[in-house]
Protein backbone atom coordinates (compact mmCIF):
# COMPACT_ATOMS: atom_id res chain seq x y z
CA UNK A 1 0.00 0.00 0.00
CA UNK A 2 1.51 3.37 -0.97
CA UNK A 3 2.42 5.71 1.85
CA UNK A 4 2.11 9.49 1.49
CA UNK A 5 1.91 11.90 4.44
CA UNK A 6 2.76 15.46 5.38
CA UNK A 7 6.03 15.72 7.22
CA UNK A 8 4.64 17.03 10.50
CA UNK A 9 4.57 13.52 11.99
CA UNK A 10 8.27 13.12 11.20
CA UNK A 11 9.58 16.57 12.23
CA UNK A 12 9.97 17.52 8.56
CA UNK A 13 7.25 20.17 8.63
CA UNK A 14 7.75 21.63 5.16
CA UNK A 15 7.86 18.31 3.27
CA UNK A 16 5.51 15.72 1.90
CA UNK A 17 6.96 12.33 2.74
CA UNK A 18 6.19 8.95 1.27
CA UNK A 19 7.53 5.70 -0.07
CA UNK A 20 8.30 5.24 -3.77
CA UNK A 21 4.81 4.14 -4.83
CA UNK A 22 3.17 6.91 -2.80
CA UNK A 23 5.37 9.53 -4.42
CA UNK A 24 4.70 8.08 -7.89
CA UNK A 25 0.96 8.36 -7.18
CA UNK A 26 1.55 11.99 -6.19
CA UNK A 27 3.44 12.64 -9.44
CA UNK A 28 0.54 11.13 -11.41
CA UNK A 29 -2.00 13.18 -9.42
CA UNK A 30 0.02 16.37 -10.02
CA UNK A 31 0.22 15.71 -13.76
CA UNK A 32 -3.56 15.20 -13.93
CA UNK A 33 -4.15 18.35 -11.84
CA UNK A 34 -1.89 20.37 -14.15
CA UNK A 35 -3.77 19.23 -17.24
CA UNK A 36 -7.34 19.13 -15.87
CA UNK A 37 -7.12 21.57 -12.94
CA UNK A 38 -7.89 19.02 -10.22
CA UNK A 39 -7.36 15.41 -9.24
CA UNK A 40 -9.52 13.62 -6.66
CA UNK A 41 -8.71 10.04 -5.77
CA UNK A 42 -8.15 7.58 -2.96
CA UNK A 43 -4.58 6.65 -3.87
CA UNK A 44 -2.99 9.59 -2.03
CA UNK A 45 -3.27 8.05 1.45
CA UNK A 46 -4.34 10.82 3.90
CA UNK A 47 -4.86 13.38 1.13
CA UNK A 48 -8.04 13.60 -0.93
CA UNK A 49 -6.65 15.23 -4.03
CA UNK A 50 -4.51 17.82 -5.75
CA UNK A 51 -5.79 21.15 -7.08
CA UNK A 52 -4.06 23.61 -9.37
CA UNK A 53 -4.61 27.24 -8.36
CA UNK A 54 -3.49 30.41 -10.06
CA UNK A 55 -0.39 32.25 -8.89
CA UNK A 56 -2.37 35.44 -8.30
CA UNK A 57 -4.87 33.62 -6.07
CA UNK A 58 -2.09 32.04 -4.00
CA UNK A 59 -0.28 35.36 -3.54
CA UNK A 60 -3.40 37.31 -2.58
CA UNK A 61 -4.61 34.73 -0.05
CA UNK A 62 -1.33 34.24 1.73
CA UNK A 63 -1.42 34.74 5.50
CA UNK A 64 0.57 37.71 6.67
CA UNK A 65 3.71 36.83 8.62
CA UNK A 66 3.09 39.79 10.95
CA UNK A 67 -0.34 38.55 12.05
CA UNK A 68 0.81 36.65 15.19
CA UNK A 69 3.03 39.59 16.18
CA UNK A 70 0.19 42.09 15.67
CA UNK A 71 -2.20 39.94 17.72
CA UNK A 72 0.40 39.72 20.51
CA UNK A 73 0.80 43.52 20.58
CA UNK A 74 -2.99 43.93 20.60
CA UNK A 75 -3.35 41.54 23.56
CA UNK A 76 -0.64 43.38 25.51
CA UNK A 77 -2.34 46.75 24.90
CA UNK A 78 -5.78 45.44 25.89
CA UNK A 79 -4.32 43.84 29.03
CA UNK A 80 -2.65 47.13 29.97
CA UNK A 81 -5.89 49.07 29.42
CA UNK A 82 -7.83 46.60 31.56
CA UNK A 83 -5.19 46.98 34.27
CA UNK A 84 -5.64 50.78 34.18
CA UNK A 85 -9.44 50.41 34.42
CA UNK A 86 -9.13 48.10 37.45
CA UNK A 87 -6.65 50.44 39.17
CA UNK A 88 -8.91 53.42 38.44
CA UNK A 89 -11.95 51.59 39.80
CA UNK A 90 -10.07 50.66 42.98
CA UNK A 91 -9.06 54.33 43.44
CA UNK A 92 -12.67 55.37 42.85
CA UNK A 93 -13.86 52.96 45.58
CA UNK A 94 -11.29 54.37 48.02
CA UNK A 95 -13.19 57.72 47.97
CA UNK A 96 -16.09 56.09 49.80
Amino acid sequence: MPQLKDGSDYQINRHIVGDESGLRNLINACEIAISKGEYIGNDLDDFEGVTKLGTKFLQENQESKSTPFAIGIFVVIITFLLFLVVVGFIDFLKWF
